[in-house]
């Protein structure tokens, strides 16, 4: 199978500026693959942003920051430009906040661990980020694949 790159590169674009796949009505159809492909990659990115940001309690600010830095850098390779993917990033930013009024402690809410410690908290705030990296390194194999 070969992956029509423009036709994804412009799904994930559409999937950021949360618009429907009609933005690209120039390009040619993707297979319904690709296009769970390309909405899965943009909600396990946002997912790794959210457990990044919610976590910063136990896991440090420097991670959310990174985590940042990656997703402009994926979705810059995936086709969308620095200020489509830092509109993105602003937007999980907000809703984020509005989630989450003390970064401290929004983890425990966030991982439903009400009464466990920092650093039981921090385990299961890395396990899960290492599980959703785990996943876009493998969206990722699966999509280089298919160019």
């Amino acid at each position: 199978m070969q992956l029509n790159r423009t036709s994804f590169s412009c799904l994930v674009v559409a999937g950021l500026m949360a618009a429907s796949s009609a933005v690209c009505a120039a390009e040619p159809a993707l297979t319904t693959s690709e296009e769970k492909a390309a909405e899965l990659l943009v909600l396990s990115t946002r997912d790794f942003l959210e457990t990044s940001y919610k976590c910063q309690g136990v896991i440090g600010p420097e991670t959310y920051d990174k985590a940042k830095e990656m997703t402009v850098d994926l979705f810059s390779a995936m086709g969308a430009d620095e200020k489509m993917s830092n509109k993105f990033i602003t937007s999980q930013d907000a809703t984020f906040a509005s989630e989450c009024k003390d970064k401290e402690t929004c983890w425990r809410t966030y991982m439903n661990m009400p009464t466990q410690s920092e650093d039981e908290g921090q385990i299961a705030c890395l396990k899960k980020n290492n599980e959703t990296l785990a996943l876009l390194k493998s969206l990722l194999k699966i999509i280089a694949r298919a160019t």
